[in-house]
């Protein structure tokens, strides 16, 4: 016997609702607000969303079931291959926000060059986390602060965090210091492993290794006085 056609237009009523979800009208709204300032996560999710919906449309549930799984299988298996490491920097590029007397300037220029930020990007999980060691171990070793960026990751598992432990036990037996900031809250760790500091973000890391710096150096940083009309000159 045929189907009722108010059972099919409530069926397809009840399946329009779940489509329009609260997620997904999140999804379609962030997508319409930022436009091609869009990130990769949110056009990426809003594609499988879309594939799914049309999926439905054209095809049956089941059908479109299989295609989500399979579309988001294809890119989270591309995520995970991403290279994790953005950026390495290296010297007298890099510097915190804070103004110094102009007496203790050479000498944190020169000694900045024995610091290093690595910039890291995507999950971090049990088949990425090793890349971070890697990309410690190709630092010369002359540096001596490693300060690792995690603004950019956005997944962080037991297993990477067991590697940054790792790696700082391992440069600490060094005379080295590894540093993490910006990273997502409540970093996780294994049981006994002791995390390396972490810091709000990376201003606040490089201020913090540039004062041991001085300290080592036995200068003080002081309070530094900027007459206003320089302050002018320098944004001029």
């Amino acid at each position: 016997e045929s189907v009722p056609l108010a059972v099919l237009a409530g069926l397809m009523i009840f399946i329009a609702f779940r489509l329009a979800d609260p997620w997904g009208v999140a999804l379609v709204r962030a997508l319409a607000r930022r436009g091609r300032e869009a990130d990769a996560g949110t056009r990426e999710s809003f594609a499988v969303y879309l594939l799914v919906a049309l999926s439905i449309v054209f095809l049956d549930v089941v059908a479109a079931l299989a295609v989500g799984l399979i579309a988001s299988a294809v890119i989270f298996i591309r995520t995970m291959n991403q290279h994790v490491i953005r950026t390495v920097t290296v010297g007298a590029g890099i510097r915190s926000r804070r103004l110094y007397p102009p007496s203790v300037m050479p000498a944190l220029a020169h000694a900045m060059k024995s610091v290093a930020v690595v910039e890291l990007e995507g999950p971090l999980f049990f088949g990425t986390a090793d890349r971070i060691s890697a990309a410690v171990d190709r630092l010369a070793r002359a540096v001596r602060y490693v300060v690792l960026d995690l603004r950019r990751v956005h997944a962080l598992d037991a297993t990477a965090g067991a590697v940054l432990s790792r790696a700082h036990v391992r440069l600490g037996t060094e005379k080295r210091t590894l540093l993490l900031c910006g990273g997502p809250p409540g970093l996780p760790a294994v049981d006994g492993a002791t995390l390396p500091p972490v810091f709000p973000d990376r201003d606040r890391a490089i201020e913090w290794i540039e004062g041991r710096i001085l300290e080592e150096a036995g200068l003080q940083a002081g309070e530094t006085a900027l007459d206003p009309a320089a302050l002018g000159a320098m944004l001029a």
